[in-house]
């Protein structure tokens, strides 16, 4: 499969395409004045603690209090979250877990003012705050490290039982008490020392984490995850994609540093695009982003199906 990322900046946004065999496969917008929170790590303080919902309301200095049910808040070193990380939730568990025990009340847990560290796990929507979670995960180009768990997992992805087993054996030859993590589809091939190499950095980012959380007031931000280019390039590129091509030079520039630390051997494949056309229409993109966001959307099988958008829902 030929895969191939353009990138297009202007002050207002980015927007991303990512085409493989010659088809539209992912159109990723960003607003600059609309950048998402998922992912970010806050020092919030409770508002109310609902006892009958199992859930609690936390500051973390939006404008509406963020949402936390019982079931993605400890205080304990435990089996993980529901909240796992979208694209690689899909994921098979290996060596040993804890036991489970019965989980407590949450008001047996958490009071009105308490300060407490939690990361986002879903955007605010609409009138809704965000939902978030008291298990971390924080994303890394190989694998996903959770501070709060003590298990490893590997990607369903990864197929081939050969290579499931020589990362199985890798990854439980890492596992310390500092934490779990999962071995992400991007590992596949990958040596120890790689896998070694990102978890450290991870472990070390966790530690930064920490010590900033400790001297911090609340509510406040503590960490702010990548942002939707750097996030791209971590998550899509790999050594089986063709090219990517950036519009704008500051951005190119950044994001040759950032392969630069994680993936060196792949920076001979970013581009900066120059020409005066712009850069989705010169790839004859554009068009194909007009094409998938109609009404009527056709099939390679010479059907259709129709999306209607409404307040309510989007029916298909």
């Amino acid at each position: 499969m030929k895969q191939d990322i353009f990138i297009n900046c202007t002050p207002q946004e980015s927007r991303i395409a990512i085409v493989e065999d010659g088809s539209l496969a992912e159109f990723l917008v960003e607003r600059k004045q609309e950048r998402g929170i998922a992912g970010n790590i806050y020092k919030g303080k409770v508002a109310r603690v609902l006892p009958g919902m199992q859930a609690a309301f936390v500051d973390i200095g939006m404008d509406k209090a963020a949402f936390l049910h019982v079931s993605d808040f400890s205080t304990a070193y435990e089996a993980g979250s529901s909240l796992l990380p979208g694209s690689e939730d899909e994921i098979i568990f290996e060596g040993p877990r804890p036991t489970s025990h019965r989980r407590l009340p949450i008001e047996r847990q958490l009071v009105r003012g308490q300060e407490i560290l939690v990361q986002v796990a879903k955007d605010p929507i609409g009138m809704k705050g965000a939902r978030i979670t008291s298990h971390m995960s924080l994303p890394g180009r190989y694998l996903v490290f959770m501070p709060t768990t003590s298990h490893v997992g590997i990607s369903r992805r990864i197929e081939d039982d050969k290579e499931r087993k020589r990362l199985k054996e890798i990854a439980l030859s890492l596992l310390t008490e500092e934490g779990g993590f999962i071995l992400r589809t991007a590992s596949e091939e990958q040596s120890k020392r790689e896998i070694q190499r990102d978890l450290g950095f991870l472990t070390k980012l966790w530690g930064g984490i920490q010590k900033k959380a400790e001297g911090a007031g609340a509510p406040s931000l503590i960490h702010q995850d990548l942002d939707l280019i750097t996030r791209t390039i971590r998550d899509f590129f790999a050594t089986d994609t063709h090219q990517v091509v950036i519009d704008q030079i500051k951005e190119f520039r950044r994001i040759l540093d950032f392969v630069g630390h994680f993936m060196p051997r792949l920076k001979s494949k970013i581009t900066l695009y120059t020409q005066a056309e712009p850069i989705m229409d010169h790839y004859g993109i554009e068009e194909k982003i007009a094409k998938a966001l109609e009404r009527k959307v056709w099939l390679h099988s010479g059907g259709y199906i129709t999306i209607e958008r409404t307040e309510a829902l989007t029916a298909i």
